[in-house]
């Protein structure tokens, strides 16, 4: 009996504690770049943090929090990218690029990732940057992505929010065929779940 005790918690701990080191993450994040994150109505946090290849041999996103909404027909990961340390920045500016600035590497990290024949890169104003997410920068883009997310979602969209000296936050809308037309409306309703303090 003390045998199976041990070997039921040898696989059953691994995988309770996976949930809380990813709540962790998250709760570290926010406490690190001092921002907030409010789960919407009708959605429910997953524990998984995953890392989403796109297959159109540009970079990858870390997700560190996902939620999903009742359905399972939409995912939103949260990513977060903290901001360069000034004496890393300096080290940049010194060794490779003179013009480094560590508060706009962001909008590099976007036009790269953006794809422009789909849909566009779209800053938000910065009223609306402000009000919504108390951000410095906020926007929007799609990505050309060959592999569907879970072998489900096939678009995808990431809304982006950034605030200078803290660093980088995408919320990653994966979505099926079923809300192509509403999402929109659904981003809309949804990206305000994110603020800096």
């Amino acid at each position: 009996m003390k045998t199976l005790i041990s070997i039921l918690l040898l696989y059953v701990l691994p995988f309770s504690s996976l949930g809380q080191n990813i709540e962790r993450k998250i709760d570290l994040a926010k406490k690190d770049m001092d921002f907030s994150l409010t789960i919407p109505k009708s959605f429910k946090a997953l524990d998984s943090g995953k890392i989403f290849r796109c297959g159109d041999a540009k970079l990858s996103s870390s997700m560190i929090y996902t939620l999903i909404n009742s359905d399972s027909s939409i995912r939103i990961g949260i990513a977060v990218t903290h901001q360069v340390q000034e004496k890393d920045a300096e080290w940049v500016r010194a060794h490779a690029n003179k013009k480094f600035d560590a508060n706009s590497n962001y909008k590099k990290v976007a036009v790269l990732l953006a794809d422009t024949t789909k849909g566009k890169l779209k800053f938000y104003p910065k009223e609306y940057s402000k009000r919504i997410f108390n951000a410095d920068d906020a926007g929007e883009y799609v990505r050309n992505c060959m592999l569907p997310f879970e072998t489900r979602y096939t678009h995808h969209r990431v809304v982006f929010a950034t605030k200078a000296n803290k660093g980088n936050v995408d919320l990653i809308y994966f979505y099926t065929d079923k809300d192509l037309k509403k999402i929109d409306e659904i981003v809309k309703k949804t990206s305000g779940i994110l603020r800096f303090n």
